[in-house]
Formats: structure tokens, C-alpha cells, sequence
């Protein structure tokens, strides 16, 4: 009985064991700042003599997309085809944000690379399950005189 319900629930055209083919099918654009995500791993192995904060040996360093970018890596996940639309800046994190993306089939096209500009980067360091710290940025830049914060 309940099998027989949810072969009357697919959608027509799906594929029995594909991903909702209806929705792959579709071509999604998202809009947004572009970031990339920065996770520094270590252990705590001491407190610093200098001041009581940990000494940290970094164990290594990940990178995702971050912001609008990750909204569209989310959605690659069950679409053929995502793309984004942002800024980014022809910096050390623009360029890793672009190679992510292009290992995740995301359509860059729409990315504006500006020389004013400088990739939105957030960084956090965990030791464990700890958040050690997450430095934040705010950025004011001018484009055709405007200005802008992110």
C-alpha cells in the first residue's frame, strides 16, 4: 500500500533513482557577495608565556565557498547547471574561489574581477571542537563612484 502511494507522488518524467529529474534540469543564477570560506585545524598543545592565549600548531588549512557562493554549491548538489553573479578581486582569494567553483561545475561567467577590489575572505581557526577565533572584515571600496561596504 504504501509503495504503490509513492509511485503515484513522483512527479511525471522522474527517474526511478535519480535526484528529483525535474529539478536537475534546471539552470539556477545566484546573485550575491562572493567569499571564500577559510578553516585553519590545529591542536593546542600549550598557553603562550607572553599572554594567555593558545599556541597552535596548525595541522591544516581547508577552503569552500563561502556566501552566495556556497548557496550555489548547495543547489549544484540537485541542479545540472548553477552559476553566480559577484565581485571578486584578481587576488590569492579570488583565484581559489574560481578554481573551487570550477571544480564544482559552477558557471563563473557572470563574476566581475575588479582591481579595487578584495575577496571577501572569512577565516576560523578550530583546535578540536574549539573555535579559537574568526576574524572579521569590512571592506569600503568605490565602483563608479559609489561606495560600497561588505
Amino acid at each position: 500500500m504504501v509503495q504503490r502511494f509513492c509511485r503515484k507522488a513522483k512527479p511525471k518524467g522522474s527517474i526511478p533513482g535519480s535526484r528529483n529529474s525535474l529539478a536537475r534540469a534546471k539552470r539556477i543564477v545566484v546573485v550575491g557577495d562572493l567569499m571564500l570560506d577559510e578553516f585553519v585545524w590545529g591542536k593546542v598543545g600549550r598557553i603562550s608565556p607572553e599572554a594567555p592565549v593558545p599556541v597552535v600548531e596548525v595541522t591544516g588549512e581547508t577552503f569552500y565557498p563561502g556566501g552566495a557562493a556556497n548557496v550555489a554549491r548547495n543547489l549544484r548538489e540537485f541542479i545540472e547547471q548553477a552559476a553566480v553573479i559577484g565581485l571578486i578581486g584578481p587576488d590569492r582569494g579570488g583565484r581559489q574561489l574560481r578554481a573551487l567553483l570550477a571544480e564544482q561545475n559552477i558557471d563563473t561567467a557572470g563574476t566581475i574581477e575588479d582591481a579595487n577590489f578584495q575577496t571577501i575572505v572569512k577565516a576560523m581557526m578550530r583546535a578540536g571542537p574549539v573555535r579559537l577565533w574568526r576574524p572579521t572584515q569590512t571592506l569600503a571600496i568605490r565602483l563608479n563612484g559609489a561606495t560600497l561596504l561588505s
